[in-house]
């Protein structure tokens, strides 16, 4: 699960074999809502955005992997 806050707060949380894990950072709009930048501990990672509506939110990220998200 990846949440992005209005206030420009992050989380991406994961669950698999009976584990959780949550990581917390920050993220922001870079040239023009192309790219978004995401910080996590000490460490920024860009992704590029391939579409942006209302509702979805396509970007590739920092391996060349498609993620294609809808809004909750």
């Amino acid at each position: 699960i990846l949440e992005f806050d209005k206030d420009g707060d992050f989380s991406v949380s994961t669950e698999y074999s009976g584990y959780s894990y949550t990581y917390n950072g920050e993220w922001e709009w870079e040239d023009g809502k192309e790219i978004i930048e995401i910080t996590m501990e000490d460490e920024t990672i860009e992704w590029k955005v391939t579409r942006l509506t209302n509702s979805e939110l396509w970007f590739e990220d920092e391996e060349n992997d498609m993620w294609e998200l809808e809004k909750l």
